[in-house]
């Protein structure tokens, strides 16, 4: 073999180990940034979403909600809304409006309202808002075309970001996923991917948010015997999608919450 041979392969060995070293094209991120921000300041929109947890090799559902609302904060941030849900296989429609500090839910028929700070509301991904991950943390960013001039982009989010994505669950979470004694220590989220919709007018019409999240129980002790972890895993995969209209979109309607139920909690 020529010495010329051995170093051209040598070279592509050293491609194949190491990749691409350059850093990810996010000339757009302004872009991105801007129209995540005036989303965020609209007065009134509407939002529709879609939630779906899958585990396992076949994809099982654990949870399936698809649902609008209404936000306005022309008086305060309040809104209304509506979603099927299914969990585990058991369906049900729910209600829901917040206003004033009070979240309000109708569920079979039964009215009932808790105390909720508009922080806490908001915390959760149902009523977040429309949110970037730091420039520095974006390790691929690619852009499409959709329909009249959008853009389409998704981004590959490096770096742990666990805490942040079970905040947006919700602790019940752990609940949900039906673990005895959670070790929350243990809780990792990988493979997050974002993905933003942007109309050629530059406002956010859609964004999406993809991610696995590995949570796992704690094994029972016995004496002299190592747990198998893996054998107390439980692997999710995480789908959550926002798609936005403001246009013509008037105040939520909201009824007459002093006629619910107060519940704690």
């Amino acid at each position: 073999m020529t010495r010329l041979r051995r170093a051209a392969l040598c070279c592509a060995a050293a491609l194949l180990l190491t990749g691409c070293s350059g850093a990810p094209d996010t000339s757009d991120y302004p872009v991105l940034a801007s129209a995540v921000a005036a989303a965020n300041e609209a007065g009134n929109k509407q939002v529709s979403f879609l939630m779906q947890f899958t585990f396992g090799e076949e994809k099982t559902t654990m949870l399936f909600a698809q649902g609008e609302y209404t936000v306005g904060t022309e008086n305060g941030y309040a809104l209304s809304g509506k979603m099927a849900q299914t969990v585990l296989g058991a369906s049900v429609t729910v209600e829901f409006c917040y206003a004033d500090g009070w979240y309000g839910y109708v569920l079979d028929g039964n009215a009932s309202r808790r105390y909720q700070t508009e922080e806490s509301l908001r915390s959760g991904f149902l009523f977040s808002d429309a949110f970037l991950f730091d420039e520095s943390d974006v390790t691929s960013m690619t852009r499409s075309s959709g329909d009249a001039g959008s853009g389409i982009y998704e981004l590959k989010i490096g770096g742990d970001h666990t805490a942040r994505l079970v905040e947006l669950l919700g602790e019940d979470i752990y609940a949900l996923s039906q673990l005895s004694k959670p070790d929350k220590s243990k809780t990792q989220a990988t493979d997050l991917v974002c993905g933003y919709t942007v109309a050629a007018d530059g406002r956010l019409t859609g964004r999406t948010l993809s991610y696995t999240l590995s949570l796992y129980d704690t094994p029972p002790y016995v004496p002299g015997v190592e747990p198998d972890y893996e054998d107390y895993h439980l692997e999710l995969q995480i789908t959550m999608r926002m798609q936005y209209a403001y246009d013509g979109v008037q105040p939520p309607e909201l009824p007459d919450m002093n006629e619910y139920e107060t519940v704690s909690g």
